[in-house]
C-alpha cells in the first residue's frame, strides 16, 4: 500500500507513516487518515484523538489503540466514546513524541507525533497542537472479498465543537 490512498494533512509537522505489509489473508488495520487539528478546532488542546472503523465502515468499539512514548513506555486508548465524538482521545505531554497504532492485528503507524510546533496564526501555540487519527480493518490482497484497496475520494477532515471543557478534559462533538 503506498501513500495514495492516505488523507494526511500533518505532514507539514514531519508527522510519518510506516505502512504494515498487509497480510495476503487476513485482515490489518489500514490508516485512512491523520489530522493536524486548526486552532479553530483544537482550543488550546494537546491531545490524539483516535478512531477505528469495521470492514463495514461502522465504528469498532473495544479497539485499543497502542501509544509507545519516545521514553519507551508503552500505554493503550481504547474506542469507546459515543457516536458524536472521537473514539478516544489521550492528552500529550510536552516533551514526549509518541508512535500509535492498532493492537491486534497487523497495523498501519503514525510516528513523529509531538506538541512541540511554534505558534501559528489561529490559536495553534507552542506545546498546544492536537492530531484526529483514523483506521478502518481491511481485507487482505488473498482474503475472501479482499483485493487491492481503492484509494478513497478525500473528504474533509471532519470538525469538532467543543462542548464542555474542564482543565482536565474537554468534551468534543462532531459538527
Amino acid at each position: 500500500m503506498g501513500d495514495e490512498a492516505l488523507v494526511n494533512d500533518a505532514q507539514a509537522y514531519d508527522v510519518r507513516v510506516e505502512f504494515c505489509t498487509p497480510p495476503t489473508d487476513g485482515t490489518y488495520f489500514r490508516l485512512l487518515s491523520v489530522h493536524h487539528l486548526t486552532g479553530a478546532e483544537n482550543h488550546g488542546n494537546h491531545h490524539l484523538y483516535f478512531d477505528v472503523l469495521y470492514l463495514d465502515g461502522a465504528r469498532y468499539y473495544g479497539a485499543v489503540i497502542d501509544l509507545l512514548n519516545a521514553n519507551g513506555v508503552l500505554s493503550h486508548a481504547f474506542i469507546d466514546k459515543p457516536r458524536e465524538e472521537p473514539g478516544a482521545n489521550v492528552p500529550m505531554y510536552k516533551q514526549d513524541v509518541y508512535a500509535v497504532w492498532v493492537d491486534g492485528q497487523p497495523s498501519d503507524k503514525v510516528v513523529n507525533l509531538h506538541t512541540a510546533h511554534p505558534d501559528e496564526p489561529g490559536g495553534n501555540t507552542l506545546y498546544h497542537h492536537s492530531f484526529y487519527i483514523k483506521w478502518q480493518l481491511t481485507k487482505g490482497p488473498s482474503s475472501p472479498g479482499g483485493g487491492p484497496t481503492p484509494t478513497p475520494t478525500p473528504t474533509p477532515a471532519p470538525t469538532w465543537q467543543v462542548v464542555s471543557q474542564s482543565d482536565t478534559e474537554i468534551l468534543l462533538r462532531r459538527i
